[in-house]
């Protein structure tokens, strides 16, 4: 699965 450091960065764009 993609890496936690992915998955922040992906959070952070669909919280923003």
């Amino acid at each position: 699965y993609l890496s936690d450091l992915n998955l922040l960065q992906f959070g952070s764009h669909i919280i923003s």
